[in-house]
Parts: structure tokens; C-alpha cells; sequence
């Protein structure tokens, strides 16, 4: 975990997650800094260079449009596992890079990697 942010009560999880995200960029950047400072004094823990890499998140940050914005990220490497809600059959009329994300979301949910991940995240709440 490397940001947490406080939200008003009126604003969902989706909408909230841009500014979590931008605050683990930079906090991920900062501790990039700080790790090629020390990586001259001794070991230290290995922070991406490259910044965010995977988002982990529970059903609350789950929507089409929040994948589909997180997708456009996968391009320089961020790549999501959120936990999809129960819910009805998606219809996907005019919305296909929605639901390549949603699906690929979902591919990615099932693999051992995603899996450690959540059960991380669920330690670390």
C-alpha cells in the first residue's frame, strides 16, 4: 500500500480513485528517489522504476468506465486486479473498449499472481 486518501462521504469509490491513484504516483516516484539514494549505502527494497504497476482494489472501485480509463493506462504498464461485483449480464452496445477491459480485468482476476494480491490486500485493510 503507498497512498491513502481521505474522500468526502458524498463521493463513491470510482470517483475517488484518480486522486488515489495520482497520490501513489508520486509516492512511488518519491520512494524510487529515495531507494537510488540508498542503493549506493547498502540494499534496500525494490520500488519500481517505472511507477504504479498494478492496482488493487475491492468491488466498490469497480465500474466500466474506471477500467476502461485504468486500460488506457495499461499501455505504459498499470494493469488493474479489481474485484468484480455480483451483478446481471452487462449489455455492450457501443461500448467495446469498455468491456476489453472488463474483461481482461476479469481474465486477470483468476491468475495465482492476482490472487496473492488480494489476499495482501485484504491483509494490509
Amino acid at each position: 500500500m503507498v497512498a491513502l486518501t481521505v474522500q468526502p462521504a458524498d463521493r463513491g469509490d470510482t470517483a475517488s480513485m484518480p486522486v488515489t491513484l495520482s497520490e501513489a504516483g508520486c509516492a512511488v516516484t518519491e520512494l524510487a528517489g529515495q531507494a537510488a539514494q540508498a542503493d549506493a549505502v547498502g540494499p534496500v527494497e525494490t520500488v519500481s522504476e517505472v511507477g504504479v504497476e498494478r492496482v488493487v482494489a475491492d468491488k466498490g472501485y469497480h465500474s466500466k468506465q474506471a477500467l476502461q480509463d485504468l486500460a488506457e493506462l495499461a499501455e505504459v504498464g498499470v494493469r488493474t486486479v479489481i474485484a468484480e461485483p455480483e451483478r446481471k449480464r452487462q449489455k455492450w452496445p457501443g461500448q467495446s473498449a469498455a468491456q476489453a477491459a472488463v474483461y481482461a480485468n476479469r481474465r486477470r482476476l483468476d491468475t495465482k499472481s492476482a490472487k496473492a494480491l488480494m489476499r495482501r490486500r485484504g491483509e494490509l485493510i
